[in-house]
């Protein structure tokens, strides 16, 4: 989990590296056979794909990468999601992209929104209850859709490994900061999710 949310602060605070990192992911994720068997990578490189997705549509030489079309990214997706074999995390990570780039691309919005509705009756109440949030930005709350998705800004480093924090050395009871109160949740520290 650390190693996934470093590589997505170091990516996303490099923004000379981004349209290489995002075509290095994709042709990564299109190498393995089974993502289920790297799913941190997985994670990392769905992350690109939604925050920069717009630069797989133009080819990249450092990357020695093709353009690729909207049509392809989305049903990759697709068939991502799909998977059995792919821990809930990571279908949040994929879904919560997927839904992001329906903001950066143009023709693919409609299979888009079809891909993220289709997840409003799914099994896991955790996917389902996305779905349908993530659903109702293609709907009753389209206006906020392109402010909600829109890019991240590059993320500040991790203020729990930071050891000249003046809290690093108070101790923790019971997930309870002594000195400040509650400490941030495991998804309140992983803000992607």
């Amino acid at each position: 989990d650390d190693v996934v949310f470093n590589t997505i602060q170091i990516i996303s605070s490099s923004p000379e590296h981004q349209r290489y990192s995002v075509h290095l992911s994709w042709r990564s994720l299109q190498e393995i056979k089974h993502c289920s068997e790297f799913q941190p990578l997985t994670q990392v490189g769905c992350w690109c794909i939604g925050e920069y997705g717009l630069y797989l549509q133009e080819s990249c030489s450092e990357a020695g990468s093709e353009a690729v079309s909207e049509s392809r990214i989305v049903s990759w997706f697709r068939e991502l999601l799909s998977s059995s074999t792919i821990s809930v995390v990571t279908k949040q990570y994929a879904l919560l992209s997927v839904t992001k780039l329906s903001t950066r691309f143009t023709s693919a919005i409609q299979d888009i929104q079809s891909l993220v509705d289709s997840f409003g009756c799914n099994l896991d109440i955790d996917l389902q209850q996305r779905g349908v949030e993530l659903g109702q930005l293609f709907r009753s709350q389209s206006g906020l859709r392109g402010k909600l998705l829109e890019p991240m800004p590059p993320m500040e480093k991790d203020r729990l490994s930071d050891t000249t924090s003046p809290t690093a050395n108070v101790p923790m009871v019971n997930g309870t900061d002594q000195e400040n109160g509650p400490s941030m949740a495991a998804a309140e520290k992983n803000p992607l999710l």
